[in-house]
């Protein structure tokens, strides 16, 4: 019985790095070569956006004093 057991562990624990590893997989979109992150691309794009409006409200600010 603990044969029997360990094949169990053993496959279950295949099947699980087999499952993750195929969702991170989806996660990636491939451009030549290159790996890409499409979330990371949308946070960065966010970001970029905060910024600015930020830079441009601290403008406004210092215009108005």
């Amino acid at each position: 019985m603990k044969g029997l057991g360990l094949i169990v562990v053993l496959a279950a624990l295949l099947t699980i790095t087999y499952l993750v590893v195929r969702d991170l997989d989806t996660l990636h979109s491939r451009s030549g070569d290159q790996v890409v992150l499409e979330p990371l691309e949308a946070a960065k794009g966010t970001v970029d956006l905060l910024n600015r409006t930020q830079d441009e409200r601290l403008q406004r600010i210092d215009e108005a004093k």
